[in-house]
């Protein structure tokens, strides 16, 4: 029997597939699709597809990479057979949507664990991530020099000035940290052209702190912490990377000075809008966890259920202090509790298990992994592609490093092949598509044109996404259809608990009359969202004169008394007329 550490000729073709993968994940975005996620996942997928195509024909695979993450997979088998199967989740299909997502990844580490058991592929897989790292920041440093604005127009009401493929700044910081981490490691370790990977800092570096993510700056330092001692280098080599992090933040900051100082001195007084928002939604997610101890709500369901426990943490004594808004909150900007929340202590403590295998090994892959992790604590990492792809990889250089020959399973490789294709199939069918219908609809109504079609043939979809139903409201109640807008809000409400929904609700009741239905969609609305003023406003007009008082200290809680005035509730004899 052959061992997975020979060379095979087909073997080179599954890895340069994979290579080819590993690069193009990040990059890859279209403004087509709901979100810049969905070009990545679907990547990500076909370069799978075609790495298990060659499995198939080469006709044997180690079955090294599906142990190697068996807690990976017991996870998604626990979540199938309970929150699928088991119907515990409060949305199924949210939960298989979610659950053929995270299926992509230990897949892709099975895919690529013998290779990286190669000394050679293990330096082409890092070169690959290390060249994708790169593209991104120069595709970040182009948006931000204004030289790519066909490719990353400017939307109205949008600040981030580098959203980059991600779409978020805090996603195109976290990537490029682990980048960093890969770079400095190859400065640090390698005997032969260090200056290379020297030269490679410092695009990633200036596109990191251009970006302002003060958590991808925490995670940058936590993997070079770690690679530091990991690489057994000189004094010499650490310092030369620490006085180019130096020189350049300097001349970052000289360019764009206040929003430095503004991103690092809030970080200093945790008094910014994004670190009190994240208290609010770690707050929230705790209640959650609280609820759903065992097996959690699912996943996928966060977001369904992140209204409800997010407005919990505010009516909860000493809520008013936590910074709140009126955005629907579907991640809780923390992996580790979202991890728990979804998939309650069983779930979590089968990812505790992956991470201790991984902390018995030790090598330079630890830096990129170290800055993961670390990022994990503040984002949702897991919901990005390249991220996890990256994840993965490093994993498997950890965990293939001294893995020797064995047997291949003959069954194996068309089994994975069989898998991939499912996986392509079903996230194409039930998250792009659907995705790409609703895009397709908002573009034409926020063009002021006639939408209303494009909104029916996305709800038409049989995995059509609640927003769809909203969005659809939206238009026609635009279009003067305000029967079918509330019902179609209704339709949207059973996966869309959102204070938006409540509020249009309570407001078509009202219109009709029907007072008593109003006043509980607005309470409901100002349950989750007790800072919006025309929702006070709004609930103000319904409650008797001797009640408003009452009424009056209630929304103070939340208002100043210049929007205490604009909702009609500010102090004086009848401030707010009939």
């Amino acid at each position: 029997m052959s061992g997975p550490l020979e060379r095979r000729p087909i073997d080179e073709l599954r890895g340069w597939i994979l290579w080819g993968t590993i690069v193009v994940c990040a990059p890859v975005f279209s403004h087509r699709f709901a979100s810049f996620q969905h070009p990545k996942e679907l990547a990500l997928t076909i370069g799978l597809v075609l790495a298990a195509g060659t499995v198939v024909w080469r006709g044997r695979l180690s079955g090294g990479g599906i142990r190697a993450f068996w807690p990976l997979w017991a996870f998604l088998a626990f979540a199938a057979a309970v929150h699928i199967w088991g119907e515990q989740a409060s949305l199924r299909e949210a939960a298989i949507a979610e659950t053929v997502r995270l299926a992509l990844f230990p897949l892709a580490g099975a895919l690529i664990f013998d290779l990286a058991a190669r000394p050679r592929w293990r330096e082409r897989f890092t070169d690959a991530f290390l060249l994708s790292t790169l593209i991104t920041a120069a595709l970040a440093l182009g948006q931000y020099a204004g030289l790519l604005t066909t490719w990353f127009p400017e939307f109205p009401g949008y600040t981030q000035r580098m959203y980059s493929v991600f779409g978020n700044q805090d996603d195109l910081g976290g990537y490029l940290a682990m980048g960093v981490s890969v770079a400095g490691s190859r400065f640090l370790a390698r005997r032969r052209r260090p200056w290379a990977a020297l030269l490679a800092l410092v695009p990633l570096l200036m596109a990191l702190m251009l970006s302002g993510s003060r958590s991808a700056w925490m995670a940058t330092a936590a993997g070079l912490v770690m690679v530091i001692p990991l690489t057994r280098q000189g004094i010499r080599r650490a310092a030369t990377v620490g006085v180019l992090g130096v020189a350049l933040a300097t001349a970052v900051w000289r360019v764009e000075p206040e929003y430095i100082e503004e991103r690092v001195m809030s970080a200093v007084r945790m008094d910014s809008e994004g670190i009190r928002a994240r208290l609010w939604f770690w707050d929230g997610a705790l209640r959650m966890i609280q609820d759903h101890p065992a097996a959690g709500v699912g996943p996928g369901n966060y977001a369904y259920w992140s209204p409800r426990y997010q407005g919990e943490a505010l009516a909860a004594p000493g809520g008013e202090t936590h910074f709140h808004n009126e955005v629907h909150t579907r991640r809780a900007h923390s992996d580790y509790l979202e991890a728990l929340a979804a998939g309650g202590a069983i779930g979590a403590a089968l990812l505790l298990l992956m991470l201790l295998r991984l902390v018995r090994r030790r090598g330079w892959a630890w830096g990129p992994l170290a800055a993961l992790l670390v990022f994990s604590l503040f984002n949702s990492a897991k919901d990005s592609a390249p991220h996890m792809l990256g994840g993965m990889l490093f994993a498997s250089i950890l965990l293939a490093r001294n893995h020797s020959g064995e047997a291949r399973s003959r069954w194996l490789g068309p089994g994975l092949y069989a898998g991939a294709i499912a996986l392509l199939l079903a996230h194409g069918w039930i998250t792009v598509v659907p995705g790409m219908r609703l895009k397709a609809a908002d573009t034409l109504h926020r063009a002021g044109e006639d939408a209303i079609e494009a909104y029916e043939y996305a709800i038409a979809h049989p995995w059509a996404p609640p927003l769809a139903y909203r969005n659809y409201a939206i238009a026609l109640l635009d279009a003067g259809r305000p029967e079918d807008a509330e019902e179609a809000f209704q339709q949207a409400l059973d996966g869309l608990d959102t204070g938006d929904i409540h509020l249009a609700l309570g407001a078509l009741a009202h219109v009709r009359g029907e007072h008593e239905a109003a006043r509980e969609h607005y309470e409901a609305c100002l349950y989750r969202w007790p800072g919006h003023v025309g929702a006070w406003d709004r609930l103000r007009r319904l409650t008797p004169s001797d009640e408003r008082e009452a009424l009056r200290e209630r929304a103070a809680r939340w208002l100043d008394a210049d929007r205490l005035d604009e909702a009609g509730l500010g102090e004086g004899p009848n401030p707010g007329g009939i």
